[in-house]
């Protein structure tokens, strides 16, 4: 009963110094919403770093050229990569497939629709790497490498963008300068680490060389024999590569063999990165809103010093004072937490349709978190001019003006 008095007594308070309240309201609002929609961001971005890498498999290794070491990428004596290298790595037993791939942005156009995306020149092995099946039509073949034939193989995202719900396939899309006719259209597959296979399309590499005017490859994906043997399927890839680069005994590698597990921590550490920051931004906007309620209430507290003395004068202990402030610094926490839930709601759907295919997550444990930790923020920031109303003398208050 009595705390259900004292609630009622903040809410007379905060409603009779409303535009005061509002302005304390607000940072907790902010403050909420900032820690809602950081948690969604972060645990969206975690549940997908997750499925996606699964999409892939744990037996798939990227190498790129380049070497790879502590505090950076060395750049001295980089050899690239080549089709060749390729080649002989399907000659190794531990290697299933491995696929030579030439990465280009660029736009891909049909009619009048023009699209930004991901050109992939690459050979039919890079489907079986992948375990990428046609929803429609083929995927690339050899004879399409040999002849340089300028055929495109579309993901998913990318025939929906250009052609609707019409098919693609035998239509004519251009890239730079060249006329590709669509063979393929791509089961969906989504985001796997930076690049969404959906929104990419695939070419002949051979045809790509030309377009392009390049000789190198961007990177090399390469699949093992047995997924519980990818140590092996690593070290042979980079047997192979050492053997071809003539990569004497106690010389460094110039290139990089990525693992999915590797991949997974890379991701891992920068979404951790992310967290840090959302919380630090959080933290901030929280201790700013606690010390705009403190400063409210020590405004408050001066401006009722004759209330208080008189409170105090018709019997209320101080420890009656000390609630009724605490009640009120509460109350501004329990008005502001829903407000800032539902400012995080949005910033979290803002961020799924400007940023998809991210999709933060509102779960009810990062609700009461946040609850939480507004109610704490109230309580601790209205504990000094609590205390400090509790603690004026009854007789100097009343003669207060």
């Amino acid at each position: 009963m009595f705390f259900l008095r004292m609630l009622l007594a903040a809410a007379r308070s905060l409603r009779a110094n409303f535009v005061r309240s509002i302005l304390a309201i607000l940072g907790i609002v902010i403050g909420v919403g900032t820690v809602i929609s950081a948690m969604g961001v972060v645990e969206g971005a975690t549940r997908d770093l997750v499925r996606d890498m699964s999409k892939v498999g744990s037996n798939v290794l990227w190498v790129r050229p380049g070497s790879t070491r502590r505090g950076g990428v060395t750049i001295a004596s980089v050899k690239p990569l080549s089709p060749e290298d390729v080649d002989d790595m399907l000659d190794e037993p531990s290697v299933a497939a491995a696929a030579p791939e030439i990465l280009r942005f660029d736009q891909i156009k049909y009619g009048a629709k023009n699209e930004y995306g991901q050109v992939v020149g690459t050979r039919e092995e890079f489907f079986d790497v992948f375990s990428y099946e046609a929803a429609s039509g083929r995927t690339l073949n050899r004879a399409d490498t040999i002849a340089r034939r300028r055929v495109a193989v579309l993901g998913s995202d990318m025939a929906k963008d250009l052609f609707d719900k019409r098919s693609p396939l035998g239509e004519q899309i251009r890239i730079a300068r060249d006329a590709f006719t669509v063979v393929g259209v791509l089961k969906e597959k989504g985001v796997v680490g930076f690049a969404n296979f959906d929104k990419q399309v695939y070419v002949p590499i051979t045809r790509v060389m030309a377009m392009y005017n390049v000789r190198t490859l961007s990177q090399i994906s390469v699949r093992g024999e047995d997924r519980y043997e990818m140590e092996e399927t690593r070290s042979a890839a980079a047997a192979v590569l050492r053997r071809k680069h003539r990569l004497q005994l106690g010389e460094s590698d110039d290139f990089t063999v990525t693992s999915q597990k590797e991949m997974f921590e890379q991701f891992s550490k920068m979404i951790r990165i992310m967290q840090s920051l959302f919380f630090a931004v959080s933290g901030i906007s929280l201790i700013v809103g606690g010390f705009g309620i403190m400063n409210i209430m020590l405004v408050s507290v001066t401006e009722r010093t004759r209330e208080i003395g008189v409170r105090m004068a018709v019997g209320a202990y101080r420890g009656d004072i000390m609630a009724q402030f605490l009640g009120e610094s509460s109350m501004i926490c329990v008005v502001g937490a829903p407000l800032g839930i539902a400012l995080g709601w949005f910033i979290n759907r803002l961020v799924e349709i400007r940023l998809a295919p991210l999709k933060p997550i509102l779960a009810s444990d990062i609700v009461l978190i946040a609850v939480g930790v507004a109610i704490a923020t109230g309580i601790v920031s209205g504990l000094y001019p609590a205390w400090r109303a509790s603690r004026l003398n009854p007789v100097d208050a009343l003669r207060y003006e």
